[in-house]
Parts: C-alpha cells; sequence; structure tokens
C-alpha cells in the first residue's frame, strides 16, 4: 500500500504524540510532579501531557 509523504509524516508525527504522551504521563504520573505540574500551569496533569507531547513531537522536525 502507498502513502503519500504527507500522509506518512502525518502519521510519524501522530505516532510520536500518542508514544510522548503515554511516556510523560508515566513519568509525571506521582504524587509531588503532578502536584507541581497542577500547581504552575493550572492544568490537570492529562491536559499538560498533551500540550507538552504536541509541543516535543511539533518542533522536533
Amino acid at each position: 500500500m502507498y502513502l503519500s509523504p504527507v500522509n506518512r509524516k502525518a502519521k510519524y508525527k501522530n505516532d510520536c504524540i500518542n508514544n510522548s504522551k503515554k511516556g510523560l504521563l508515566s513519568v509525571w504520573k506521582n504524587n509531588e510532579a503532578e502536584k507541581d505540574i497542577e500547581e504552575k500551569s493550572a492544568l490537570p496533569v492529562e491536559e499538560f501531557v498533551k500540550i507538552a507531547a504536541y509541543r516535543n513531537c511539533n518542533y522536533a522536525n
């Protein structure tokens, strides 16, 4: 099956975001880190992880 370069790049970026979310959640989902993130950003950890993962994968290329 042929994937155009644009579709392939989008798939890789989506994979990167999903993998980054999983990794960041596993690191930041403890009581001290979670409390610190929520105090500083005023966002739940899950929302902060989505933003960080997108930023990591979007600006890495």
